[in-house]
């Protein structure tokens, strides 16, 4: 009988552990720079108009965070889901002086400088992005996404 009793608890036991697989979490990081010697303003438009909030500014040779980190289930690939998530186009300017575009879809009019959401500087592309993927723990992972403005960015800009 005692033989039972044993087999009895390792089976339990065996259900009870098998059943405890944690899920893996992943941590989210993005982040534009700026590699270039001037100042950047990202203006991302919704619907034609954007919100003093939503500008970013960079620095030269700045760094600036653009996702919040906020973690989700799984360990997913290079895209995420950053601030531009409804985003139209995204006018970047560099020096307060010379502006280029960056659209997802192209209008009927087009600026006159501009990157399509297939050129691998356009900022909107996740694809676009430099990631990394960091395990932290056994069932945690941090994915990171870089965006870098290089000074060809400026020069397609003048």
């Amino acid at each position: 009988m005692n033989k039972y009793i044993v087999l009895t608890l390792i089976v339990s036991l065996l259900i009870t552990t098998s059943s405890c697989i944690k899920e893996k979490t992943t941590l989210q990081e993005a982040y534009i720079n700026n590699n270039t010697n001037h100042s950047i303003k990202v203006l991302p438009y919704e619907l034609g108009y954007v919100s003093a909030e939503d500008t970013l500014r960079l620095n030269p040779n700045g760094r600036l965070r653009i996702d919040n980190g906020g973690s989700q289930k799984g360990t997913p690939g290079p895209g995420f889901d950053a601030v531009y998530g409804h985003t139209d186009s995204v006018h970047v300017l560099f020096d307060n002086s010379y502006q280029i575009t960056h659209y997802v879809n192209l209008p009927n009019q087009l600026n006159p400088k501009y990157y399509d959401f297939n050129n691998p500087r356009n900022i909107l592309n996740p694809n676009n992005y430099n990631f990394e993927q960091e395990k932290i723990k056994k069932h945690s992972y941090r994915n990171i996404h870089d965006f870098t403005f290089i000074e060809q960015d400026y020069i397609d800009a003048q």
